[in-house]
């Protein structure tokens, strides 16, 4: 395997000057100083230095287990100043709530936001043919008068229903209905 040299990236020449890369030695990351420097005493990620050297962040965490410089623990969900108590919402519109433990969670450990609140309404866990339906529509509303427990025919018959007459007031607002639309 070819060497790499010290000077691979015009980024390290800007930053630091020719004596103090050669003081490291060749290439970089083979120096225990440097990494401890650079990760522990100014705080840079290795994803950061792997950048600015043009190394691979593979390759700066295999140096550091070699050389015995010990990596900054990765910050988790709670601490974060990116985490928004575990909670978004999906494509399709629901809440979703980080639950690794219930046991619909996904691979991700979040689960459906109406599916919580309703095992909570009806004291029990759902069952597998049972759906949980919005009165309203509103797939973010999810509070307990807003929601009910059916089977899945029972679902399907509401919803037809009520795609039936949003359908049917759809047409009167437009005069639709009854033949005064453009039917040929």
């Amino acid at each position: 395997m070819p060497r790499i040299p010290y000077e691979r990236t015009p980024q390290i020449r800007e930053k630091c000057s020719r004596a103090r890369l050669a003081s490291f030695g060749s290439p970089l990351y083979r120096n225990k100083e440097w990494l401890t420097e650079q990760h522990h005493t100014q705080r840079k990620t290795l994803r950061t230095i792997a950048k600015e050297t043009g190394f691979t962040g593979w390759t700066l965490g295999r140096w550091c287990k070699k050389l015995g410089v010990p990596v900054r623990p990765l910050v988790r969900r709670g601490e974060h100043p990116g985490w928004k108590g575990g909670q978004y919402i999906d494509r399709q519109g629901y809440v979703r709530l980080y639950s690794p433990e219930h046991p619909r969670a996904g691979q991700n450990g979040y689960v459906r936001e109406h599916l919580v609140v309703a095992e909570r309404k009806i004291g029990r866990p759902l069952q597998l043919s049972e759906v949980v339906h919005h009165i309203n529509g509103i797939k973010a509303d999810n509070s307990e008068d807003n929601l009910i427990v059916t089977t899945r025919k029972e679902h399907n018959r509401i919803q037809r229903e009520e795609s039936f007459r949003l359908g049917f007031m759809f047409g009167m607002c437009f005069g639709l209905a009854k033949g005064k639309g453009n039917a040929r």
